[in-house]
Parts: structure tokens; C-alpha cells; sequence
């Protein structure tokens, strides 16, 4: 443990200021049932977060009251607002001090930290207190590297590019541990854990979720006394765009007129236990055409219903020379352009289905269990994670990015180089990782004119 830890090996970590799809609110539940103090500062829209606030320690929940009160009167009252941000301020730097003077280690999204004042770093390092990173894609990714949806200008595109880089060097000159997916962390400088190493934890509250679905499931079931052949196939794309939802219904559309028969359900933006009971009922899930991961969160919660998942990609070489063959989500991965082919394969091989199946389950039972996932974090934490849990960005050569296929990938590499040149892609530290995107838009230097006196 660190130097600060309790003669009992207790571990004292702080993890802030947001959640993402539940995974920092599995963290802490994951840290406290392996006998760990772990306190979380979540400052998510409320929507989004899986976290119960009442599971907080009262002076974090204070601070948060404030936090969201300024927010509520942001647009409605400035006296307001003003009297909540200074409270929040205020208890934001007091929580700070406590962190530094009671905490082992603080984990924190994307490099975000609480009060986003460098004041904050120092009493942290003055204190001995480890600071982990997580990154989790659109956070640290280069943006050409993904289809440019918002129609952003050059510059507007080329901005954000830059803002990127800028703040992950940031986080990099403090950061004692990153943690970051290898097909998405172009712009690291140093070592990085891989992702899929640490894991994406699924915690109690959906795992509850997910009982209760299975077992109304099986209630309907053995009530409507089923026992058919057809299967049900389920997508619940966040953005149709992103995710390649028309792909996947025209391959489903092209099955449907070949003879195959199945019910199609597809469902966006719905509470998680609406797609929790949703999943209950699914026999094949279609996660998402564009990925840069065997599997993100969607996937891993299908895997713990023992659904099998189609997830389709461009980089599966490149991913299965990097993540450690035991941290790779048991899903079907496939290229985009083989999708129907894919789809095909698992309707006609129960066979295939059902191992899918068993593997996902035993996955989510064991290494993606939320509290192994907190064991490897006590890990990192503690300097005990070995040299295989990490990769050197400098090594990668993926360039087909993620949520769109390779084409519209190219297009926005090619709106940056076209103004800024090569050194737009603000890649001149990785001269091979240059190249490949350089070549992958087969891009062609300005010929020197060579002329004589």
C-alpha cells in the first residue's frame, strides 16, 4: 500500500468529480466491498449517474447540494447562482484539504479535478497522495479521428484537436498513473495502463437491475408457457449516427428477404431499466457497428444477461496485440462490412450462440466482476501492477478511429491536413504514427520546384 495506508491495508481513495455510465459510482461500491475506504464526489447530471448520493459522506453530499443548487439557478436568478458558486468554491477547496490530509489515492475522470486550480495538485503531491487518470475515448482521442458528425469548420475542428492535446499534457505532467484504451490514446506522451486492463465495472445497482429483468423474463416465459424458435435480436444505439444503426438494420432488412425470421427490438434514449427488461428478453444483442474496444459498457451489460454480442470494428488485430487475451470481452467481433454475414452466422449455430453466451457470463462473473475490477485499481494504486498491464502510445499505428466507417474517418484527417499540413495532426513527436495517418489518407507532400541558378 502507500505510505499513508493503515496498519490494516486498508486503501483510502478519493474518486471525482463525475461518473460515466456508472463506472466511477462501481469503482467505489467495488473498493468498499473488497474492505477498502472509498468515497466519490459526483458531480454528474443527475440522469446519467448510477451513483446513490446517501452512500456519500456528509460533507461530500453538502458540497454537492451546492454544486447543483448554483447549477439550478444558472439561467434563473445570477444573486443566486453567485451565493451557491461561492459556496460551492469554498467548500470545493475545504474538501480538497480533507482529500489531501485523509486519502491514500484520488482517481478522477479525464484528468478533471475538483477544483481545476493547480493549487490543488500541489497539496496533493505535498501530501503523498496518488493521482490515477482514467480516459475513457472522446476524452483523449485525437477528434479527427472520428467522423465529423457537427459539421465543424477546419479551425473549429483543428481547436479542438489542439484543446485536447493541450490538457492531456497537462494531466500527463501530474498524473502518476493513466489509464487509457490503446486504439484511442494517439495524443499520450508516456506509458498508459491499457483500459481494458482496469475494466468497465458493472456495480450492484445494475446488477440488481439486471436480476430483476432476467427474472421477470423468466416469469413471462413460463406464464405465456414459450417455447419458440424465434429469436429475438436487440440494438439500443445512443446515436443511430454514431453507432451504424442504418447498416445494421439494412443488413437485418436483406436477412428478413433471404427467409430468416426473427423479432427485431431496437430502443433509444430510455431509462436503464427499461433496456435493462429490454436485454431480459433478448437472445442476440447488436451493440455497435464503429468500435475501437471488444466491447464497451452496453456490451459487457448484455454479456451479463449470457446474451452473445455482435460488435463490429476495424482494429481487432490491432486491439489483440495490445490487450492481454483474459481482459478481452468475450463478444463476436467483426468487420463493419460483414455485419449481415456476422449476424447470419449466430441465427444459424446455436452452438456459437451458446458459447458466446457462457463465455460472457463467466467474463462478467470473474475478471469483469466490479469488485476484481477494484482489486486491479488497488493495484495501480499500490505500484504493484505488472509491466504487461501497460502499453507505450508511441507503438500505435491504428488509424481508422471510431463511431463512423474508415471513409468518413479519412474525411476529417483530410479537412485537418488540407489547411494545417501534416503538423495539424499534431503528431511530429510519433514520426510513424504520422506516416500511417499521412498514408492512410494517401496524402502526397508539395513537390520542391528544385530549380537551378
Amino acid at each position: 500500500m502507500t505510505k499513508r495506508s493503515s496498519r490494516s491495508g486498508r486503501c483510502r481513495v478519493f474518486l471525482a468529480p463525475l461518473d460515466i455510465c456508472g463506472i466511477f459510482s462501481s469503482y467505489t461500491a467495488g473498493l468498499r466491498a473488497i474492505g477498502h475506504d472509498a468515497e466519490f464526489l459526483d458531480l454528474s447530471n443527475p440522469s446519467y449517474s448510477t451513483w446513490n448520493h446517501r452512500e456519500s459522506a456528509a460533507f461530500i453530499r453538502i458540497a454537492e447540494w451546492a454544486y447543483f443548487k448554483a447549477h439550478k439557478h444558472l439561467d434563473t436568478s445570477f444573486w443566486k447562482y453567485r451565493f451557491y458558486a461561492y459556496q460551492y468554491m469554498f467548500l470545493s477547496h475545504a474538501l480538497v484539504v480533507w482529500i489531501a490530509l485523509r486519502f491514500d489515492a484520488v482517481v478522477i475522470k479525464s484528468g478533471h479535478t475538483i477544483t481545476g486550480r493547480d493549487l490543488e495538485i500541489w497539496l496533493y503531491k505535498k501530501c503523498g497522495v496518488r493521482i490515477i487518470a482514467t480516459y475513457h475515448g472522446s476524452d483523449s482521442r485525437p477528434p479527427y479521428l472520428a467522423p465529423n458528425v457537427a459539421g465543424l469548420s477546419v479551425d473549429e475542428l483543428y481547436e479542438r484537436t489542439v484543446k485536447t492535446k493541450t490538457e492531456l499534457d497537462h494531466v500527463r505532467s501530474f498524473a502518476d498513473i493513466i489509464v487509457d484504451n490503446p486504439l484511442s490514446a494517439h495524443n499520450q506522451t508516456g506509458p498508459c495502463c491499457i483500459y481494458q486492463v482496469l475494466g468497465n465495472p458493472i456495480g450492484p445497482h445494475k446488477l440488481d437491475l439486471i436480476e430483476e429483468a432476467k427474472s421477470q423474463a423468466l416469469s413471462r416465459s413460463r406464464r405465456e408457457n414459450r417455447d419458440s424458435e424465434i429469436l429475438c435480436l436487440v440494438h439500443a444505439p445512443s446515436s443511430v449516427e454514431l453507432k451504424g444503426s442504418d447498416r445494421i438494420r439494412d443488413a437485418l432488412r436483406d436477412l428478413e428477404r433471404d427467409g430468416y425470421t426473427f423479432d427485431y427490438v431496437e430502443i433509444t434514449g430510455r431509462p436503464l431499466a427499461e433496456v435493462m427488461d429490454v436485454l431480459g428478453n433478448a437472445d442476440l444483442v447488436i451493440d455497435e457497428l464503429f468500435s475501437d474496444m471488444h466491447g464497451a459498457v452496453f456490451a459487457q451489460e448484455a454479456c451479463c444477461f449470457g446474451c452473445p454480442v455482435i460488435v463490429g470494428g476495424y482494429g481487432i488485430e490491432d486491439l489483440n496485440s495490445v490487450v492481454p487475451e483474459e481482459a478481452r470481452l468475450p463478444t463476436y467481433f467483426t468487420h463493419p462490412d460483414r455485419i449481415k454475414d456476422a449476424i447470419r452466422v449466430l441465427l444459424d449455430n446455436p452452438a456459437a450462440r451458446s458459447k458466446l453466451a457462457n463465455d460472457a457470463q463467466n467474463f462478467t462473473k470473474t475478471y469483469g466482476d466490479y469488485r476484481a475490477v477494484a482489486a486491479r485499481l488497488i493495484k495501480l494504486i499500490d505500484g504493484s501492477a505488472p509491466p504487461s498491464w501497460f502499453f507505450d502510445p508511441y507503438e500505435i499505428r491504428y488509424v481508422s478511429g471510431v463511431a463512423g466507417s474508415r471513409e468518413s474517418v479519412r474525411r476529417s484527417i483530410e479537412l485537418v491536413v488540407s489547411k494545417f499540413g501534416p503538423a495539424g495532426l499534431l503528431m511530429d513527436d510519433k514520426p510513424t504514427q504520422r506516416e500511417a495517418l499521412l498514408e492512410f489518407i494517401e496524402y502526397r507532400r508539395p513537390q520542391s520546384s528544385g530549380g537551378r541558378c
